[in-house]
């Protein structure tokens, strides 16, 4: 199964068991990805480097948490995203 945040980027989940099983999670996994929205954000490789230097999870919780935004950074070596829920700020 693909997830597709942006066309640039891929995610894959492997689901293995019972075919049963399988389509009741790839339903949900499915019903859960339209919720969400992904925004890749021009960044330099110092953010990138910055942004892998701090706690993440801290940041998180400082700047969206405490105003009721469901979303999270995700920071590779190439790129950063934010992954959110859709309808939030």
């Amino acid at each position: 199964m693909w997830i597709y945040p942006k066309k640039d980027e891929y995610l894959t989940i492997h689901l293995k068991g019972l075919s049963e099983k399988v389509q009741m999670a790839e339903t949900l996994i499915q019903k859960v990805q339209d919720t969400l929205t992904s925004k890749k954000i021009d960044s330099s490789q110092n953010l990138i480097l910055f942004l892998q230097s701090i706690d993440l999870q801290k940041f998180q919780n400082d700047h969206f948490s405490l105003d009721n935004i469901v979303a999270v950074v995700i920071c590779t070596k190439q790129f950063v995203s934010v992954l959110a829920k859709k309808g939030e700020h």
